[in-house]
Protein backbone atom coordinates (compact mmCIF):
# COMPACT_ATOMS: atom_id res chain seq x y z
CA UNK A 1 0.00 0.00 0.00
CA UNK A 2 1.63 3.21 -1.21
CA UNK A 3 0.29 6.70 -0.54
CA UNK A 4 3.39 8.66 -1.64
CA UNK A 5 3.21 10.50 1.69
CA UNK A 6 5.58 10.69 4.64
CA UNK A 7 4.43 8.95 7.83
CA UNK A 8 5.22 10.50 11.23
CA UNK A 9 4.58 8.27 14.25
CA UNK A 10 4.15 9.84 17.69
CA UNK A 11 6.27 8.63 20.64
CA UNK A 12 3.18 7.34 22.45
CA UNK A 13 2.54 4.73 19.75
CA UNK A 14 3.79 1.30 20.91
CA UNK A 15 5.63 -1.03 18.56
CA UNK A 16 2.98 -3.76 18.43
CA UNK A 17 2.67 -6.23 15.59
CA UNK A 18 -0.76 -6.38 13.94
CA UNK A 19 -1.64 -9.08 11.44
CA UNK A 20 -4.50 -8.28 9.07
CA UNK A 21 -5.63 -9.26 5.59
CA UNK A 22 -7.31 -6.57 3.48
CA UNK A 23 -8.44 -6.67 -0.15
CA UNK A 24 -9.34 -3.67 -2.31
CA UNK A 25 -9.32 -1.23 0.62
CA UNK A 26 -8.26 2.41 0.37
CA UNK A 27 -5.29 3.44 2.48
CA UNK A 28 -7.28 5.81 4.67
CA UNK A 29 -9.88 3.14 5.47
CA UNK A 30 -7.11 0.65 6.20
CA UNK A 31 -5.49 3.03 8.68
CA UNK A 32 -8.81 3.53 10.47
CA UNK A 33 -9.26 -0.23 10.80
CA UNK A 34 -5.74 -0.70 12.18
CA UNK A 35 -5.47 2.31 14.51
CA UNK A 36 -8.89 2.79 16.10
CA UNK A 37 -8.98 -0.50 18.09
CA UNK A 38 -5.80 0.67 19.87
CA UNK A 39 -7.04 4.22 20.55
CA UNK A 40 -4.96 5.77 17.81
CA UNK A 41 -5.80 7.91 14.82
CA UNK A 42 -4.16 9.90 12.07
CA UNK A 43 -4.21 13.35 10.56
CA UNK A 44 -3.03 14.46 7.14
CA UNK A 45 -0.78 17.51 7.47
CA UNK A 46 0.49 18.68 4.13
CA UNK A 47 2.33 15.76 2.54
CA UNK A 48 2.66 13.86 5.82
CA UNK A 49 0.47 11.46 7.77
CA UNK A 50 0.75 11.98 11.54
CA UNK A 51 -0.15 8.89 13.63
CA UNK A 52 -0.77 9.23 17.36
CA UNK A 53 -3.30 9.09 20.18
CA UNK A 54 -6.66 10.66 19.41
CA UNK A 55 -6.31 13.17 22.26
CA UNK A 56 -2.95 14.39 20.96
CA UNK A 57 -4.27 14.61 17.41
CA UNK A 58 -7.21 16.67 18.67
CA UNK A 59 -4.78 19.06 20.31
CA UNK A 60 -2.85 19.23 17.04
CA UNK A 61 -5.85 20.86 15.38
CA UNK A 62 -5.55 23.83 17.74
CA UNK A 63 -2.07 24.70 16.45
CA UNK A 64 -2.31 23.45 12.88
CA UNK A 65 -2.39 26.37 10.43
CA UNK A 66 -5.75 27.07 8.80
CA UNK A 67 -6.37 27.00 5.08
CA UNK A 68 -9.20 28.38 2.96
CA UNK A 69 -10.83 26.69 0.01
CA UNK A 70 -13.51 27.80 -2.41
CA UNK A 71 -16.16 25.25 -3.31
CA UNK A 72 -18.23 25.89 -6.42
CA UNK A 73 -21.50 23.99 -6.34
CA UNK A 74 -23.01 22.69 -9.55
CA UNK A 75 -26.66 22.07 -8.65
CA UNK A 76 -27.35 22.73 -4.98
CA UNK A 77 -27.77 26.19 -3.53
CA UNK A 78 -25.18 27.31 -1.01
CA UNK A 79 -27.88 27.87 1.59
CA UNK A 80 -28.94 24.23 1.28
CA UNK A 81 -25.50 22.90 2.31
CA UNK A 82 -24.77 25.47 5.02
CA UNK A 83 -25.89 23.30 7.95
CA UNK A 84 -24.11 20.23 6.56
CA UNK A 85 -20.77 22.04 6.27
CA UNK A 86 -21.00 23.75 9.66
CA UNK A 87 -21.55 20.37 11.35
CA UNK A 88 -18.13 19.19 10.08
CA UNK A 89 -16.08 22.26 11.03
CA UNK A 90 -13.59 22.28 13.88
CA UNK A 91 -13.93 24.89 16.66
CA UNK A 92 -11.57 27.16 14.71
CA UNK A 93 -13.27 26.70 11.36
CA UNK A 94 -15.77 28.97 9.69
CA UNK A 95 -17.59 29.26 6.39
CA UNK A 96 -19.12 32.04 4.33
CA UNK A 97 -21.36 32.21 1.28
CA UNK A 98 -20.50 34.53 -1.58
CA UNK A 99 -23.68 36.20 -2.78
CA UNK A 100 -24.47 38.60 -5.58
CA UNK A 101 -27.64 40.56 -5.00
CA UNK A 102 -29.89 40.66 -8.03
CA UNK A 103 -32.13 43.51 -9.06
CA UNK A 104 -35.73 43.49 -7.90
CA UNK A 105 -38.42 42.63 -10.41
CA UNK A 106 -41.56 44.50 -11.36
CA UNK A 107 -44.96 44.13 -9.82
CA UNK A 108 -47.63 42.33 -11.79
CA UNK A 109 -50.22 45.05 -12.21
CA UNK A 110 -52.90 42.53 -13.10
CA UNK A 111 -52.64 40.85 -9.71
CA UNK A 112 -51.59 43.73 -7.49
CA UNK A 113 -54.50 45.92 -8.50
CA UNK A 114 -52.27 48.95 -9.03
CA UNK A 115 -52.43 50.94 -12.22
CA UNK A 116 -50.19 53.80 -13.17
CA UNK A 117 -51.65 56.26 -15.60
CA UNK A 118 -49.28 57.57 -18.24
CA UNK A 119 -49.38 61.15 -19.43
CA UNK A 120 -48.40 62.90 -22.59
CA UNK A 121 -48.38 59.67 -24.58
CA UNK A 122 -45.40 58.29 -22.64
CA UNK A 123 -45.11 54.69 -21.51
CA UNK A 124 -46.61 53.73 -18.16
CA UNK A 125 -44.04 53.45 -15.36
CA UNK A 126 -44.23 50.08 -13.66
CA UNK A 127 -43.49 49.99 -9.95
CA UNK A 128 -40.57 47.95 -8.65
CA UNK A 129 -41.16 45.23 -6.09
CA UNK A 130 -40.80 46.40 -2.51
CA UNK A 131 -39.99 43.02 -0.99
CA UNK A 132 -36.45 41.78 -0.54
CA UNK A 133 -35.05 39.93 -3.49
CA UNK A 134 -34.29 36.24 -3.18
CA UNK A 135 -30.60 35.64 -2.53
CA UNK A 136 -29.13 32.56 -4.18
CA UNK A 137 -25.54 31.46 -4.49
CA UNK A 138 -23.44 28.46 -5.46
CA UNK A 139 -20.10 29.57 -4.03
CA UNK A 140 -18.94 28.57 -0.53
CA UNK A 141 -15.66 29.57 1.16
CA UNK A 142 -14.51 27.37 4.07
CA UNK A 143 -11.55 28.05 6.38
CA UNK A 144 -10.31 25.15 8.51
CA UNK A 145 -7.54 22.58 8.90
CA UNK A 146 -6.76 20.54 5.75
CA UNK A 147 -8.28 17.31 7.08
CA UNK A 148 -11.63 19.03 7.61
CA UNK A 149 -11.47 20.68 4.19
CA UNK A 150 -10.90 17.29 2.58
CA UNK A 151 -13.94 15.91 4.39
CA UNK A 152 -16.08 18.84 3.25
CA UNK A 153 -14.96 18.31 -0.36
CA UNK A 154 -15.88 14.63 -0.21
CA UNK A 155 -19.28 15.38 1.28
CA UNK A 156 -20.12 18.00 -1.34
CA UNK A 157 -19.05 15.67 -4.12
CA UNK A 158 -21.51 13.05 -2.89
CA UNK A 159 -24.53 15.32 -2.40
CA UNK A 160 -24.08 17.89 -5.19
CA UNK A 161 -25.65 15.76 -7.90
CA UNK A 162 -27.89 16.69 -10.80
CA UNK A 163 -31.44 16.62 -9.43
CA UNK A 164 -34.09 14.55 -11.11
CA UNK A 165 -37.26 16.11 -12.44
CA UNK A 166 -40.81 14.87 -12.67
CA UNK A 167 -43.08 15.46 -15.66
CA UNK A 168 -46.68 15.68 -14.46
CA UNK A 169 -49.41 15.33 -17.06
CA UNK A 170 -53.05 15.91 -16.17
CA UNK A 171 -56.34 15.72 -17.98
CA UNK A 172 -59.63 17.00 -16.58
CA UNK A 173 -62.61 15.25 -18.19
CA UNK A 174 -66.30 15.57 -17.36
CA UNK A 175 -68.19 12.34 -18.03
CA UNK A 176 -71.85 11.44 -17.78
CA UNK A 177 -72.26 9.01 -14.91
CA UNK A 178 -74.51 6.82 -17.07
CA UNK A 179 -71.61 6.27 -19.47
CA UNK A 180 -69.41 4.92 -16.68
CA UNK A 181 -72.19 2.57 -15.65
CA UNK A 182 -72.64 1.38 -19.23
CA UNK A 183 -68.94 0.68 -19.62
CA UNK A 184 -68.99 -1.55 -16.57
CA UNK A 185 -72.24 -3.43 -17.17
CA UNK A 186 -73.34 -3.46 -20.80
CA UNK A 187 -69.96 -3.58 -22.58
CA UNK A 188 -68.86 -6.97 -21.33
CA UNK A 189 -65.56 -8.19 -22.64
CA UNK A 190 -61.86 -7.47 -22.49
CA UNK A 191 -59.59 -4.97 -24.23
CA UNK A 192 -56.06 -6.22 -24.79
CA UNK A 193 -53.65 -3.38 -24.13
CA UNK A 194 -49.89 -3.53 -23.86
CA UNK A 195 -48.67 -6.00 -21.29
CA UNK A 196 -52.07 -6.93 -19.90
CA UNK A 197 -55.75 -6.22 -20.38
CA UNK A 198 -58.67 -4.19 -19.11
CA UNK A 199 -61.62 -6.29 -18.03
CA UNK A 200 -64.66 -4.19 -18.76
CA UNK A 201 -66.70 -6.00 -16.12
CA UNK A 202 -64.08 -5.42 -13.43
CA UNK A 203 -64.83 -2.99 -10.64
CA UNK A 204 -62.36 -0.15 -10.93
CA UNK A 205 -63.38 1.47 -7.64
CA UNK A 206 -64.17 -0.40 -4.46
CA UNK A 207 -67.81 0.21 -3.59
CA UNK A 208 -67.15 -0.08 0.13
CA UNK A 209 -67.81 3.30 1.84
CA UNK A 210 -64.67 5.28 2.63
CA UNK A 211 -62.58 2.74 0.73
CA UNK A 212 -59.51 3.79 -1.18
CA UNK A 213 -58.21 0.74 -3.02
CA UNK A 214 -56.63 1.41 -6.42
CA UNK A 215 -56.82 -1.34 -8.99
CA UNK A 216 -53.97 -1.83 -11.47
CA UNK A 217 -54.64 -2.19 -15.19
CA UNK A 218 -52.21 -3.38 -17.81
CA UNK A 219 -49.85 -5.27 -15.53
CA UNK A 220 -48.15 -8.51 -16.55
CA UNK A 221 -50.93 -10.60 -15.00
CA UNK A 222 -53.85 -8.47 -16.19
CA UNK A 223 -56.22 -6.82 -13.75
CA UNK A 224 -55.18 -7.18 -10.13
CA UNK A 225 -57.24 -6.89 -6.99
CA UNK A 226 -60.72 -8.12 -6.21
CA UNK A 227 -63.04 -8.88 -9.12
CA UNK A 228 -66.74 -8.15 -9.26
CA UNK A 229 -69.42 -8.70 -11.84
CA UNK A 230 -70.54 -5.10 -12.21
CA UNK A 231 -69.19 -1.60 -12.22
CA UNK A 232 -70.39 0.40 -9.20
CA UNK A 233 -73.38 2.64 -9.75
CA UNK A 234 -71.10 5.68 -9.71
CA UNK A 235 -67.73 6.90 -8.64
CA UNK A 236 -69.33 8.68 -5.72
CA UNK A 237 -67.15 6.55 -3.48
CA UNK A 238 -63.92 8.47 -3.92
CA UNK A 239 -61.13 6.35 -5.30
CA UNK A 240 -58.49 6.01 -7.94
CA UNK A 241 -57.94 3.82 -10.97
CA UNK A 242 -54.34 2.94 -11.75
CA UNK A 243 -53.36 2.53 -15.42
CA UNK A 244 -49.95 2.08 -16.97
CA UNK A 245 -48.68 4.39 -19.72
CA UNK A 246 -50.00 2.38 -22.65
CA UNK A 247 -53.57 2.00 -21.41
CA UNK A 248 -54.99 5.35 -20.41
CA UNK A 249 -55.10 6.84 -23.93
CA UNK A 250 -57.39 4.04 -25.06
CA UNK A 251 -59.58 4.40 -21.98
CA UNK A 252 -59.91 8.16 -22.61
CA UNK A 253 -60.68 7.63 -26.29
CA UNK A 254 -63.44 5.24 -25.30
CA UNK A 255 -65.21 7.71 -23.00
CA UNK A 256 -64.60 10.72 -25.26
CA UNK A 257 -66.81 9.16 -27.95
CA UNK A 258 -69.84 10.09 -25.86
CA UNK A 259 -71.35 13.48 -26.72
CA UNK A 260 -71.69 14.44 -23.05
CA UNK A 261 -67.98 13.95 -22.41
CA UNK A 262 -65.99 17.18 -22.31
CA UNK A 263 -62.26 17.60 -21.87
CA UNK A 264 -61.81 20.74 -19.78
CA UNK A 265 -58.03 20.99 -19.88
CA UNK A 266 -54.88 18.94 -20.50
CA UNK A 267 -52.04 20.74 -18.70
CA UNK A 268 -48.48 19.44 -18.53
CA UNK A 269 -45.74 20.73 -16.25
CA UNK A 270 -42.14 19.79 -15.41
CA UNK A 271 -40.83 20.36 -11.89
CA UNK A 272 -37.84 19.42 -9.78
CA UNK A 273 -37.98 16.64 -7.26
CA UNK A 274 -39.59 17.80 -3.98
CA UNK A 275 -40.61 21.15 -5.50
CA UNK A 276 -44.23 22.28 -5.74
CA UNK A 277 -45.69 23.00 -9.16
CA UNK A 278 -48.93 24.85 -9.87
CA UNK A 279 -51.03 25.23 -13.00
CA UNK A 280 -53.95 27.66 -13.33
CA UNK A 281 -56.14 27.71 -16.44
CA UNK A 282 -58.99 30.18 -16.16
CA UNK A 283 -59.80 33.76 -15.20
CA UNK A 284 -58.58 35.91 -12.33
CA UNK A 285 -61.71 37.56 -10.96
CA UNK A 286 -61.28 40.83 -9.00
CA UNK A 287 -62.66 40.89 -5.46
CA UNK A 288 -63.65 44.48 -4.68
CA UNK A 289 -64.63 45.89 -1.30
CA UNK A 290 -66.71 49.05 -0.99
CA UNK A 291 -67.01 51.57 1.83
CA UNK A 292 -69.86 54.08 2.16
CA UNK A 293 -69.22 57.33 4.01
CA UNK A 294 -72.29 59.26 5.17
CA UNK A 295 -72.28 63.02 4.86
CA UNK A 296 -75.13 65.18 6.15
CA UNK A 297 -74.50 67.98 3.68
CA UNK A 298 -74.23 65.88 0.51
CA UNK A 299 -74.81 62.48 -0.99
CA UNK A 300 -73.07 59.48 0.64
CA UNK A 301 -69.63 58.77 -0.76
CA UNK A 302 -68.89 55.24 -1.93
CA UNK A 303 -65.25 54.20 -2.31
CA UNK A 304 -64.11 50.91 -3.79
CA UNK A 305 -60.84 49.09 -3.28
CA UNK A 306 -59.42 46.02 -4.95
CA UNK A 307 -58.68 43.39 -2.31
CA UNK A 308 -57.25 40.57 -4.40
CA UNK A 309 -57.82 38.41 -7.46
CA UNK A 310 -59.55 35.05 -7.17
CA UNK A 311 -58.56 32.38 -9.70
CA UNK A 312 -61.65 30.87 -11.32
CA UNK A 313 -61.25 27.83 -13.54
CA UNK A 314 -58.98 24.80 -13.36
CA UNK A 315 -56.11 24.63 -10.91
CA UNK A 316 -53.64 21.87 -10.12
CA UNK A 317 -51.07 21.87 -7.32
CA UNK A 318 -48.69 18.95 -7.03
CA UNK A 319 -45.56 18.17 -5.00
CA UNK A 320 -43.71 15.10 -6.37
CA UNK A 321 -41.11 13.17 -4.40
CA UNK A 322 -39.06 10.44 -6.06
CA UNK A 323 -38.81 7.31 -3.91
CA UNK A 324 -36.98 4.01 -4.21
CA UNK A 325 -37.61 1.61 -7.11
CA UNK A 326 -38.73 4.48 -9.39
CA UNK A 327 -41.88 5.20 -7.40
CA UNK A 328 -43.20 8.74 -7.04
CA UNK A 329 -44.96 10.01 -3.91
CA UNK A 330 -47.21 12.91 -4.90
CA UNK A 331 -49.27 15.36 -2.88
CA UNK A 332 -52.00 16.40 -5.31
CA UNK A 333 -54.72 19.03 -5.09
CA UNK A 334 -56.86 19.43 -8.23
CA UNK A 335 -59.65 22.01 -8.26
CA UNK A 336 -62.35 23.13 -10.71
CA UNK A 337 -64.26 26.31 -9.80
CA UNK A 338 -66.89 28.49 -11.45
CA UNK A 339 -68.95 31.54 -10.50
CA UNK A 340 -72.65 30.78 -9.95
CA UNK A 341 -73.80 34.08 -8.46
CA UNK A 342 -72.91 37.17 -6.47
CA UNK A 343 -73.45 38.35 -2.91
CA UNK A 344 -72.60 41.29 -0.71
CA UNK A 345 -73.03 45.00 -1.28
CA UNK A 346 -73.98 45.54 -4.93
CA UNK A 347 -72.91 41.99 -5.74
CA UNK A 348 -69.21 42.60 -5.25
CA UNK A 349 -68.44 39.13 -3.87
CA UNK A 350 -68.85 36.12 -6.16
CA UNK A 351 -70.43 32.86 -5.08
CA UNK A 352 -68.03 30.15 -6.21
CA UNK A 353 -68.92 26.54 -6.79
CA UNK A 354 -65.89 24.32 -6.33
CA UNK A 355 -65.05 20.69 -6.96
CA UNK A 356 -61.70 19.94 -5.42
CA UNK A 357 -59.88 17.34 -3.41
CA UNK A 358 -56.48 16.79 -1.85
CA UNK A 359 -54.75 13.44 -1.56
CA UNK A 360 -51.34 11.81 -1.31
CA UNK A 361 -50.66 8.94 -3.68
CA UNK A 362 -47.82 6.59 -4.60
CA UNK A 363 -47.47 5.74 -8.30
CA UNK A 364 -44.85 3.95 -10.34
CA UNK A 365 -42.78 5.81 -12.91
CA UNK A 366 -44.89 6.36 -16.03
CA UNK A 367 -48.07 5.15 -14.36
CA UNK A 368 -51.39 6.98 -14.60
CA UNK A 369 -54.02 7.27 -11.88
CA UNK A 370 -57.58 8.48 -12.22
CA UNK A 371 -59.28 10.40 -9.43
CA UNK A 372 -63.07 10.24 -9.54
CA UNK A 373 -66.11 10.93 -7.44
CA UNK A 374 -66.37 14.72 -7.88
CA UNK A 375 -70.04 14.75 -8.88
CA UNK A 376 -72.28 17.55 -10.07
CA UNK A 377 -75.99 17.60 -10.88
CA UNK A 378 -76.94 19.44 -14.08
CA UNK A 379 -80.39 20.15 -15.48
CA UNK A 380 -80.88 20.07 -19.24
CA UNK A 381 -83.87 21.19 -21.30
CA UNK A 382 -84.90 19.71 -24.61
CA UNK A 383 -87.78 19.23 -27.03
CA UNK A 384 -89.22 15.85 -27.99
CA UNK A 385 -91.35 15.94 -31.11
CA UNK A 386 -92.71 13.84 -33.94
CA UNK A 387 -90.74 14.55 -37.12
CA UNK A 388 -92.49 16.99 -39.50
CA UNK A 389 -95.73 17.03 -37.48
CA UNK A 390 -94.07 18.75 -34.56
CA UNK A 391 -92.99 21.64 -36.80
CA UNK A 392 -96.48 22.50 -38.13
CA UNK A 393 -97.66 25.91 -36.85
CA UNK A 394 -100.38 25.88 -34.19
CA UNK A 395 -101.22 22.15 -34.25
CA UNK A 396 -97.53 21.23 -34.00
CA UNK A 397 -97.71 21.71 -30.23
CA UNK A 398 -99.85 18.58 -30.06
CA UNK A 399 -96.96 16.51 -31.41
CA UNK A 400 -94.14 17.83 -29.28
CA UNK A 401 -93.32 18.34 -25.63
CA UNK A 402 -90.65 20.05 -23.59
CA UNK A 403 -88.42 17.87 -21.44
CA UNK A 404 -86.25 18.55 -18.42
CA UNK A 405 -83.63 16.03 -17.44
CA UNK A 406 -81.13 15.88 -14.63
CA UNK A 407 -77.71 14.47 -15.43
CA UNK A 408 -75.03 13.50 -12.98
CA UNK A 409 -71.64 14.60 -14.26
CA UNK A 410 -68.52 13.01 -12.81
CA UNK A 411 -65.23 14.85 -13.00
CA UNK A 412 -62.40 12.43 -13.79
CA UNK A 413 -58.87 13.66 -13.26
CA UNK A 414 -56.16 11.66 -15.01
CA UNK A 415 -52.69 12.15 -13.54
CA UNK A 416 -49.47 10.60 -14.81
CA UNK A 417 -45.96 11.15 -13.51
CA UNK A 418 -42.70 10.38 -15.31
CA UNK A 419 -39.21 10.69 -13.87
CA UNK A 420 -36.98 12.80 -16.11
CA UNK A 421 -33.22 12.53 -15.59
CA UNK A 422 -30.20 13.26 -17.76
CA UNK A 423 -30.64 9.95 -19.60
CA UNK A 424 -34.22 10.51 -20.79
CA UNK A 425 -34.52 14.30 -20.78
CA UNK A 426 -35.16 14.26 -24.53
CA UNK A 427 -38.26 12.10 -24.07
CA UNK A 428 -40.37 14.97 -22.72
CA UNK A 429 -41.85 15.36 -26.20
CA UNK A 430 -43.46 12.05 -27.15
CA UNK A 431 -42.79 10.57 -30.63
CA UNK A 432 -46.40 11.09 -31.68
CA UNK A 433 -46.17 14.73 -30.54
CA UNK A 434 -43.01 15.19 -32.60
CA UNK A 435 -44.89 13.95 -35.67
CA UNK A 436 -47.70 16.45 -35.02
CA UNK A 437 -45.20 19.30 -34.66
CA UNK A 438 -43.49 18.22 -37.87
CA UNK A 439 -46.79 18.06 -39.78
CA UNK A 440 -47.75 21.55 -38.59
CA UNK A 441 -44.39 22.96 -39.62
CA UNK A 442 -44.62 21.31 -43.05
CA UNK A 443 -48.14 22.65 -43.59
CA UNK A 444 -47.47 26.19 -42.37
CA UNK A 445 -43.97 26.76 -43.72
CA UNK A 446 -44.37 24.81 -46.93
CA UNK A 447 -41.25 22.66 -46.78
CA UNK A 448 -41.14 18.93 -47.30
CA UNK A 449 -38.61 17.83 -44.68
CA UNK A 450 -37.96 19.25 -41.23
CA UNK A 451 -35.33 18.27 -38.69
CA UNK A 452 -36.77 19.34 -35.35
CA UNK A 453 -33.41 19.08 -33.57
CA UNK A 454 -31.53 21.25 -36.05
CA UNK A 455 -32.94 24.60 -37.10
CA UNK A 456 -33.02 25.06 -40.88
CA UNK A 457 -33.36 28.32 -42.72
CA UNK A 458 -35.71 28.40 -45.73
CA UNK A 459 -34.12 28.82 -49.13
CA UNK A 460 -34.14 32.43 -50.41
CA UNK A 461 -36.95 33.26 -52.82
CA UNK A 462 -36.30 34.14 -56.42
CA UNK A 463 -37.31 37.46 -57.96
CA UNK A 464 -40.24 35.79 -59.73
CA UNK A 465 -41.52 34.32 -56.46
CA UNK A 466 -41.29 37.69 -54.72
CA UNK A 467 -43.24 39.38 -57.53
CA UNK A 468 -45.89 36.65 -57.35
CA UNK A 469 -46.27 37.25 -53.61
CA UNK A 470 -46.68 40.99 -54.12
CA UNK A 471 -49.31 40.48 -56.78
Amino acid sequence: MQTKRNVVIGPEVTNDVVTIHLTDVQWDNALDVILKPYGYGYRVVGNAIVVGELTRLKALETVEPLQSRVYQLSYLDAGDVKDIIEAQLSPRGNMSIITARGQKGWKNLATSGMQNQGSGGSLDMREREGTDEQIRSKTVVVSDVPSVLDGVAETLENIDQMPKQVLVEARFIEVNEDLLRDIGVEMAGTLNIGKGSIGLTDQFFDATPNAFKPKSIGSATGVTGERTTAFPDSLSTFGQLTVNSGSWDLFISMIEEDEDTETLSSPKILTLNNQEAAIVVGTRYPIISSDTTSNTSSEPTVSEELEYYESIGIQLNVVPQICADDYINMIVRPSVTEIVGFAGNEGSYPIIKARDTETQILVANGETIVIGGLLEERETEGVFKVPFLGDIPLIGRLFRRDTKDTKTIDLLIFLSATIIDEDNYSTILKPEEEEVVEEVIIEEVGIEEVDIEEEQEPAPKTVEEIMDDLS
